[in-house]
Formats: structure tokens, C-alpha cells, sequence
């Protein structure tokens, strides 16, 4: 109806050089099928098999891929997907996806977290590091929230500055806002966030902040593999 309603106005404003108003409805109408259904190959060879005409097929085209590129933009799925985003199942995502999307961190998360208050010394951090062999350090203040984070690579160019050792503390070497998630996130989420920051851990906090534990992507990995085998357990019987 839209594009019909374009095509009447564009005849009366340029009349005998445009299309028929019904050749504007057509392609109107390509540019709904393609939208919905994020198929603009399917949409383009229905419209051109009703009409048989290959002038239309560039207008047609044009008209398809853009309504695809900006639904795509508002809604992640088609009418054949959508319900089943609703509940839960994102098949673009594939199994992975689907399998993770229903474990909480809370579920794998470890406890066993190293850290260090706002105040340590850059001695004190290295000496942290030698003894409890962590490959990350948590910079807490006084009432257990999380500040930071530091990672041996943060402490590497200041090694063999010997005049810093005392001077230097945690809260000027600390990556400032890390990246974390909380215990009833899903590892789905998690595992999003290790991937876009380029890390291996996260640090799982409260609502408040506080410091309750860590997840690391290998924590996350084998959790999949968990998960598939009770899913295929489930399944079997």
C-alpha cells in the first residue's frame, strides 16, 4: 500500500517518465517479504516471476537488501524466528549458545580468588605473584569491593625500576573497571564478554560490588562440555 501510495504521487508529480503506481506496489511489497524474513534472494525471484519484467529488478533489489539492513538493525530475528528467540532459543547462535544460555556463573564459578588491598607496594604485589603463582591479582578496598585488576604483563615494565619498589602501589598499577559479571548471569554472558575483552578470567562480584570469586574461560569450556553430556544423558533415557 505504500509503495502503491508513492507510486500515484510520483506519476502526478512527474508524470510519463515513472512506473505504473502498480510496479511501486510491487516493489513495496518485496521490500515487506525481504524485511520480515531476512530473504531478499527469495523476496527479488518472487516478485520478478510475477511480473517477468527486468526493469524492475534493480529498484527490486535496492528495495530488498536496504529493508533487510535496516530491520537487521532493529530486530535480531525474522517472523520464523522470532517466538523462538522469545523463548530462549537463538539458532544463529547455534547449540553452544543454547547450552550455555541455561548455566548461571553461580553454578561454576570458583571462590578461590587472589587478592591484594588498594595500598600494597609493588614489592609486596611481586612477592604475591611469586608465591600464590596466580596469573591475575584483585585490587580490593577496605570493605572488599573491587577496584582493579593486575595482571603480571601491568607490573613487567617497572620490574627493574628498583627505586619503585615502595612507591608504586596497587591502585596505580591496577587495570581501573575491569570487566565482570555476577553470579546469576549466565556463562553465555560471560563467555560474550571474554571474547569482545580479549581476557581469559572475570571477576564475579555482588551487587555492590564486592568481590565474590572468578570465572576463567577454561572454567567455561569445560562447563560446555559438561552440559552436552547431561543433555545427552537427558535425552538417552
Amino acid at each position: 500500500m505504500t509503495g502503491g501510495a508513492f507510486g500515484c504521487l510520483m506519476n502526478m508529480a512527474f508524470p510519463g517518465i515513472t512506473a505504473s503506481p502498480g510496479a511501486y506496489a510491487l516493489v513495496g511489497m518485496g521490500g515487506v517479504v525481504a524485511g520480515t524474513t531476512y530473504a531478499p534472494i527469495t523476496a527479488i525471484l518472487i516478485i520478478f516471476e510475477m511480473t517477468g519484467t527486468y526493469s524492475i529488478i534493480l529498484p527490486l533489489m535496492l528495495t530488498c537488501i536496504t529493508a533487510v539492513v535496516l530491520n537487521s538493525t532493529i530486530s535480531e530475528a525474522s517472523i520464523y524466528t522470532i517466538k523462538l528467540l522469545r523463548r530462549g532459543i537463538d539458532i544463529t547462535g547455534g547449540r553452544e549458545r543454547n547450552v550455555l544460555q541455561r548455566v548461571l556463573v553461580k553454578e561454576y564459578m570458583s571462590d578461590a580468588v587472589v587478592t591484594v588491598p588498594e595500598g600494597a607496594s609493588l614489592e609486596s604485589i611481586i612477592w604475591t605473584f611469586k608465591t600464590e603463582n596466580a596469573p591475575y591479582l584483585h585490587v580490593v578496598n577496605g570493605q572488599g569491593v573491587l577496584s582493579g585488576i593486575i595482571s603480571f604483563r601491568d607490573i613487567r615494565p617497572v620490574l627493574q625500576e628498583e627505586g619503585l619498589m615502595q612507591l608504586l602501589i596497587a591502585k596505580d598499577i591496577a587495570t581501573q573497571n575491569p570487566a565482570t559479571v555476577q553470579t546469576e548471569d549466565t556463562l553465555q554472558t560471560a563467555l560474550d564478554i571474554i571474547t569482545n575483552k580479549g581476557v581469559s578470567q572475570l571477576p564475579v562480584v555482588s551487587a555492590d560490588g564486592t568481590l565474590i570469586g572468578s570465572l576463567t574461560e577454561s572454567t567455561i569450556n569445560a562447563a560446555y562440555g559438561q552440559e552436552l553430556v547431561r543433555k545427552e544423558l537427558a535425552e538417552e533415557t
